[in-house]
C-alpha cells in the first residue's frame, strides 16, 4: 500500500494460495541466485515493527481468500455444523510438547453427536487413525497437500478448532470462526490474559489455567461447543 514492489520468499506450501490472494507482486520459493535491486530485505515477522504496527493499529482484513471448492473434496452435509479439528502440529517443531495435544485428551469434544468433525491435522499416529475411525471423525489427512488445499477444507466448515498450529492462522487469514487451544505460555503472537486476538477477529482463544492442564481447556471447549451446536441448529 506504499508503493512498494514487494517479493515474498515463502515455503512451497504456502506458494499456490498466496499467489491467488495476491498479497505481493512476486512469490517465490527459492531465494534469487544473485542479490538483486533491492532496497530492504526483512523476516514477515520484523515487518510490524519496521513499519511502527502497534496492538492498536494492527491491520483487522480478511487477507486470504476464499477458495473455489472442487468437486472431489466437496465435504458431506447432513444438517449439523461442520467442525474442523487440530490436535497436533508438525513433531519436529521445536516446542511442539508444550502447544500440542494427545488424542486421547481431545477426543472428548466428539462426544457432542449435534455435530460433524473432520480431521485436520496432518502428522497422525496408528494409533489415532483407530481413534478417529471408532468416533466417526471424517480424516482428510491424506488429502491436505498444500494450504490451498486446506484452505478449500476450511471454507466449508463452521468451525475450526486447533490448538497452535498454521492452521489457526490460515483459519484466522479466511476470517473464518476458529477457536485456537494454547499453552500456559503461549507464543507471543497470542498476547496475555485475553480471549479475542488483535490479529484475527475471527478467533477466540481457550488458554491453559495452569502449565500442562489440556484436560481443563478441553472441558472448557467442550461446554462451549455444545452451546455453539445448539445455537447453529437452532
Amino acid at each position: 500500500a506504499k508503493s512498494a514492489h514487494v517479493v515474498l520468499l515463502v515455503h512451497p506450501a504456502l506458494a499456490e494460495y498466496l499467489r491467488l490472494a495476491n498479497l505481493a507482486d512476486e512469490i517465490l520459493c527459492e531465494a534469487p541466485t544473485e542479490q538483486g535491486d533491492f532496497d530492504y530485505q526483512a523476516s514477515l515477522f520484523d515487518i510490524p515493527y519496521l513499519l511502527k504496527i502497534n496492538i492498536g493499529t494492527i491491520p483487522h482484513s480478511i487477507y486470504l481468500p476464499t477458495p473455489q471448492i472442487d468437486e472431489d473434496i466437496t465435504l458431506p452435509d447432513d444438517g449439523r455444523p461442520k467442525i474442523g479439528v487440530v490436535w497436533a502440529g508438525k513433531k519436529d517443531y521445536g516446542d511442539d510438547r508444550r502447544r500440542s495435544l494427545s488424542l486421547a485428551t481431545f477426543a472428548d469434544l466428539f462426544n457432542e453427536k449435534g455435530a460433524l468433525f473432520f480431521n485436520l491435522t496432518r502428522e497422525t499416529k496408528p494409533d489415532d487413525d483407530d481413534i478417529l475411525a471408532t468416533r466417526s471423525v471424517g480424516n482428510l489427512s491424506s488429502k491436505l497437500t498444500d494450504f490451498y488445499a486446506t484452505a478449500q477444507f476450511i471454507a466449508q466448515l463452521d468451525l475450526v478448532i486447533t490448538c497452535d498450529t498454521a492452521v489457526a492462522h490460515l483459519a484466522g487469514g479466511m476470517g473464518k470462526r476458529v477457536w485456537i487451544l494454547l499453552p500456559f505460555s503461549p507464543d507471543w503472537r497470542w498476547l496475555l490474559a485475553r480471549e479475542d486476538s488483535p490479529w484475527y477477529p475471527s478467533a477466540r482463544l481457550f488458554r491453559q489455567k495452569k502449565k500442562a492442564d489440556w484436560a481443563g481447556v478441553v472441558t472448557r471447549v467442550r461446554t462451549e461447543l455444545a452451546v455453539f451446536v445448539k445455537d447453529k441448529i437452532l
